[in-house]
């Protein structure tokens, strides 16, 4: 599939959610898209692609379902697909990172690369901290909120002077497991992946009109196990969040009301969209009746309930204020109920909760009329939108030869991909060598390792850079950076001959090192010191060593006096000592 889709060659958009899977054929046709084909299936029982507790199998047989059902409609066969990851998985984290330079500093281009790399691999880190150890995800949006010059807010840095810069930045994740459970699920149903969008990004490109992206407003996904939660700021995604209470639980309360199956509560609770009594049967075997009031009225509480936890998680994600407006859809919207419940629990400044349905898809045109234009089209509709407006979001490439597939959410560089995969940092930056410990004089004292080699990243067989930005197909080779080697000094390389001792020998004054003592033995100041060397500097010298060092030799007959007192080469000689040999 490429992005110049057209009705010789339509996109097959998917909504895999955890109690249906529905999908839209459909093709641009100028500024319309026409709906070729629609079609829903729910799983034989409730399903989940959270990563965990998932039938793969389950999933895929009810894809298969809808895709066969399709291609009926359409006439010919589906092999790719385009999908989208719930909401409720992504991550969002904040960080600030600074950049301080020795002295002002014009700022460049790689300056701000350096702090946005300094930020995606504090994001990373902070992720690890909150959430599971160790856990792969995928980089899948980023903004800048604020930049910094010298600890002032400044929107354009570049070109500057600076001693410091900074940067406020919000970065967005997906976890690997939510990813490749899409995959699988597809691949099970002899289907490959188009393109992944997130389900936030298909509903805003549906059920937003473009004079209202630039507001802050809340979209609510309200579907069988969770109601998921967007807020939209300015035109760009501000956080995410999830409330586990959505439609599952309103067939809940009809399923022991009527004393009916699962199942059978869920033909209920829709079949009062359209009848003002439903027949059913429960689990006795008795055949019943239900008004379309009376299943309203049981829902009244349990509907308000949602829409107050609703409420509260959309002003906790808006920083405790009130959004402009509410846009709620997805398939387990109750109308009745619904919007004004929770348009009552925002009722301090919103009166703007619209259902988004039939009215946001005035340049849709179905082809397939067995399906209403109804909430439970807004994601599908979306993700074939997404699709023909920003292509692949991920790129195919190879790293050290093996193949990977990296969120592309524009202009990805070769570090955002090596942080994707979850390269160990170590690998991309030069680390110094062990110090070497030790003490001296009762001090303790270090000498810091030598600093590695930097890594070498060759993009299709060419050296670069880890700001380079990678397409489809590209190549990557990587040669990590490498640990130096352990600290090493000698004695005069810590003496740096400042202990000296000055004494007279034969009326001449001479400057001569001190005993160096090494675990209690003495050395020379050649001597290569080792880890946890106990290095003593002797405050004088000895006679011996005095003379030893003034190529100085007692002949016979000779004796030394020291300050003119007698001495032996034993002596110990001080600063200010005066040392004669003395004939006879």
């Amino acid at each position: 599939m490429d992005a110049s889709k057209n009705k010789e060659c339509p996109v097959f958009g998917l909504d895999i959610g955890s109690n249906a899977v529905t999908g839209i054929v459909g093709y641009m046709d100028n500024d319309k898209f026409i709906v070729k084909a629609v079609e829903s299936s729910e799983h034989e029982k409730p399903s989940m692609i959270d990563g965990k507790d998932v039938d793969i199998e389950r999933i895929s047989a009810t894809i298969k379902r809808v895709k066969e059902r399709l291609e009926e409609k359409c006439g010919f066969h589906l092999k790719e697909a385009c999908v989208a990851a719930s909401g409720r998985f992504l991550k969002t984290v904040n960080t600030y990172t600074e950049l301080s330079f020795t002295d002002e500093h014009i700022v460049e281009d790689k300056d701000v690369f350096k702090l946005n790399e300094l930020s995606l691999e504090k994001a990373y880190k902070n992720l690890e901290e909150r959430y599971e150890f160790g856990k792969k995800h995928y980089c899948v949006g980023k903004r800048i909120d604020n930049l910094y010059r010298n600890d002032t807010e400044d929107t354009d840095i570049f070109g500057k002077e600076a001693y410091k810069i900074g940067m406020d930045s919000t970065f967005i994740f997906l976890p690997y497991s939510v990813v490749d459970g899409l995959f699988s699920a597809t691949d099970g149903a002899d289907l490959c992946v188009a393109n992944l969008t997130l389900e936030p990004f298909a509903a805003i490109e549906t059920a937003v009109p473009e004079k209202f992206k630039s507001q802050n407003i809340a979209l609510v996904d309200v579907g069988a196990s969770a109601s998921n939660i967007c807020i939209l700021n300015e035109g760009l995604v501000y956080a995410f969040g999830s409330v586990s209470n959505a439609g599952d639980s309103l067939t809940e309360v009809i399923e022991n009301f009527c004393m009916v199956e699962f199942d059978e509560a869920e033909k209920i609770k829709k079949a009062i969209d359209n009848s003002e009594v439903v027949e059913y049967e429960d689990i006795l075997g008795m055949s019943k009746t239900i008004t379309r009031s009376e299943v309203l009225e049981m829902l009244e509480t349990p509907v308000k309930n949602i829409t107050k936890l609703v409420s509260e998680e959309i002003i906790k994600l808006n920083d405790g204020f009130n959004v402009n407006a509410v846009f709620v859809y997805g398939g387990g919207v109750i109308t009745d109920g619904y919007t004004s419940g929770l348009e009552e629990e925002l009722q301090t400044t919103v009166k703007n909760v619209h259902l988004r349905g039939e009215e946001v898809m005035e340049k849709t045109y179905f082809v397939d009329t067995s399906f209403a234009k109804e909430a439970l089209l807004v994601i599908p509709l979306g993700i074939c939108l997404q699709y023909f407006k920003n292509g692949n979001s991920f790129v195919n490439i190879s790293i050290n030869g093996d193949s990977v597939k990296i969120f592309d959410h524009g202009n990805v560089t070769i570090f955002e991909a090596l942080m994707q995969i979850g390269l160990d940092n170590h690998a991309l930056k030069p680390r110094n060598g062990d110090a070497l410990e030790f003490t001296l004089n009762g001090e303790e004292m270090s000498v810091k390792g030598l600093l590695g080699e930097s890594c070498k990243v060759y993009l299709n067989n060419e050296l670069t850079n880890l700001s380079a930005v990678i397409r489809e197909r590209d190549e990557i080779k990587l040669i990590p950076s490498t640990k130096g080697e352990k600290g090493s000094a000698t004695i005069a390389q810590i003496n740096k001959g400042n202990a000296k001792i000055g004494i007279s020998v034969n009326k001449m004054n001479v400057n001569l090192p001190c005993i160096f003592s090494v675990n209690g033995k003495a050395v020379t100041d050649s001597y290569k010191i080792q880890t946890n060397d106990n290095i003593e500097i002797l405050d004088y010298i000895t006679v011996e060593r005095a003379l030893e060092l003034l190529d100085i030799t007692i002949k016979e007959g000779q004796s030394v006096t020291v300050n003119d007192l007698p001495a032996d080469l034993d002596t110990k000689l001080y600063s200010g000592y005066r040392v004669d040999v003395i004939n006879g």
